[in-house]
């Protein structure tokens, strides 16, 4: 989860916040099966509202990923999705770091 997040709204746009988004995070955004997300909760890994919120992510991230998407600082600052993706990765990330 350090690929992803609202820390990224305070980089600098063009060079820093587009690279972030469209160079780091989909390179190593892994799509988590929900295959997987159920073993990591079967093992006690993450809870079932982690498992939620990183569907949602995927889902959303699939989205914002498409070839039709604007892919600008602005457009990522501005979009109700982006800020949803990372609203829900910094709960995981709280979750995470207990």
């Amino acid at each position: 989860m350090d690929y992803i997040g609202s820390f990224l709204l305070a980089l600098s746009d063009n060079i820093d916040l587009e690279s972030r988004i469209y160079e780091d995070y989909d390179f190593h955004y892994t799509d988590m099966t929900n295959f997987m997300l159920d073993i990591l909760v079967d093992s006690g890994y993450i809870t079932e509202d982690i498992k939620i919120k990183s569907q949602k992510i995927r889902k959303l991230s699939d989205k914002m990923f498409a070839d039709e998407v604007e892919r600008s600082a602005d457009f990522i600052r501005n979009s109700k999705d982006w800020n949803e993706i990372f609203s829900l990765a910094d709960e995981i990330r709280q979750f995470l770091n207990k």
